[in-house]
């Protein structure tokens, strides 16, 4: 008669009763099964490095970092679920262009003062999450602050965690002292000379700044300086260059790679003074009278350039030598389309007096003339792109949030694949802004900065601006 293999089992004695205890001895002392905080459940990740999907993906979150990536299929225990159901996660947005005064401008040039801004930092961290953080904006960089609030915004970007976006500050924007600029704006912060300038460029280092503004008002002695300290200390310097004092080359040629706002390229690739009058001429748009009229005019110079082969060539050279210097600039996007009433709501880089549509008083026939500029300078931040000029979010306009999901419409309306407008809006800018270690794509070891789309914008791409969940370190902040 054959015996089971169990019953032989039992029937060894001893040794059968040492294997037992063996068992139960190694089963004891196994380590628990890893609970993690938050488990996001059957994804499609999207990948702004590669512009790759991957379906049925978990991600898995303890603190405010991604801890694992693992199939949907494997088994987890979260103490929080958020179930994907096939739908697109990516990374938080990333804005490369605000500013604090836009956002808490009472008035024509009044703000609050450092008392109130440390009295009242709840109230204040609250607008900055609504004007952000339930939009997708996990991640902005201040571009020219009021200096006496620096220090309790320092404060915020130390603490940020899941109550505000992650905060990147340059200190106020630097500019020379000239006499035709006696009351500058209150975060512009003017350097006398070259000394003045790399001392307060050690300044913000000292304060724990890692990015400098050198605005274009800065002669070059002052900008030399400025930018020759920032690379010594290791700190990202960004650039808004137009005007006249220094053309972008010249900035260039001093080892400065980030550029501010897309138009500020006309500038530096034709004269704008002798073009001027020509430009009136071909849509006789009149005098430059507010900051609405200035926008629209910024858009018909794209126009102008494209319609005049010579000024289209030298545009694209600018273009080209910016690629070769490995650049980026930030897209200003919205807030021109909003000045030409192109966008879906208006915004205006001066909110003062508030109003709702542009001041303009051109014509229906002269604004369908600025809808088709407007078309023009998609055609050059498409060159742009397809040549390797690095395009990332700045919307320099009060209601961030929402405007930056405006120019993400926009740039994909105006021929940019939805792929290629989700790479803009969150790698490029965490590499322009030297963060890529920390954000910027769904990784191990960042911040769990994220995005879950309710309805796939690959889709339609008005799902962008639709529901979606916010996660912003690990915890879930929106809807």
């Amino acid at each position: 008669m054959r015996t089971s293999s169990l019953f032989s089992f039992w029937n060894l004695g001893g040794f059968g009763s040492f294997l037992l205890c063996t068992f139960c001895v190694i089963s004891l002392f196994q380590p628990p099964e890893e609970t993690y905080d938050l488990a996001i459940k059957g994804v499609t990740i999207f990948d702004p490095i590669l512009k790759t999907r991957t379906p049925d993906q978990t991600v898995l979150i303890r603190g405010d970092q991604i801890a694992a990536i693992i199939p949907a299929k494997n088994k987890v225990k979260a103490k929080q679920t958020v179930a994907g159901k096939g739908r697109l996660l990516c990374p938080g947005f990333i804005d490369t262009h605000i500013h604090f005064n836009q956002i808490y401008d009472k008035g024509r040039n009044y703000f609050p003062d450092s008392a109130e801004w440390v009295q009242k930092s709840a109230k204040y961290q609250l607008r900055l999450k609504d004007q952000y953080l339930q939009y997708g904006t996990t991640t902005i960089a201040d571009m020219g602050m009021i200096e006496p609030w620096i220090d309790q915004s320092l404060r915020w970007q130390r603490e940020a965690g899941s109550l505000i976006p992650d905060l990147y500050l340059t200190g106020g924007a630097l500019i020379s002292e000239h006499y035709w600029d006696r009351r500058p704006p209150e975060h512009h912060i003017v350097v006398k000379d070259s000394l003045a300038a790399r001392a307060k460029v050690q300044s913000y280092y000292d304060k724990g700044i890692r990015h400098i503004k050198l605005y274009w008002k800065l002669e070059e002695p002052e900008m030399r300086a400025a930018v020759a300290q920032a690379e010594a200390l290791g700190m990202e310097v960004f650039a808004h260059i137009d005007n006249g004092i220094m053309q972008i080359d010249d900035v260039m040629a001093m080892g400065v790679r980030h550029f501010e706002h897309f138009f500020t390229l006309i500038p530096s690739s034709l004269p704008m003074r002798e073009e001027m009058q020509p430009l009136d001429t071909f849509y006789g748009l009149g005098p430059i009278n507010n900051i609405d009229q200035f926008a629209a005019n910024m858009v018909a110079f794209f126009g102008y350039i494209k319609a005049h082969p010579e000024h289209d060539a030298s545009l694209k050279a600018l273009i080209d030598r910016m690629v070769e210097q490995e650049g980026s600039i930030s897209t200003a996007l919205h807030v021109l389309a909003a000045g030409v009433e192109q966008s879906t709501f208006f915004s205006s880089f001066d909110w003062y007096p508030p109003r709702e549509v542009p001041d303009l008083g051109y014509t229906p026939e002269q604004m369908q003339d600025l809808k088709e500029a407007l078309g023009a300078m998609m055609y050059y931040m498409q060159y742009a792109h397809q040549q390797g000029l690095t395009l990332r979010i700045g919307t320099d306009c009060r209601n961030g949030g929402r405007a930056l999901l405006a120019e993400l419409k926009l740039l994909v309306e105006g021929g940019f694949d939805l792929a290629d407008v989700l790479q803009i809006a969150t790698w490029n800018g965490a590499k322009a802004l030297g963060i890529e270690e920390e954000v910027g794509s769904i990784t191990v070891g960042k911040k769990a900065n994220l995005l879950l789309f309710h309805k796939d914008p690959f889709e339609d791409h008005a799902h962008l601006a639709g529901k979606k969940t916010v996660i912003k370190a690990g915890a879930v902040v929106a809807p």
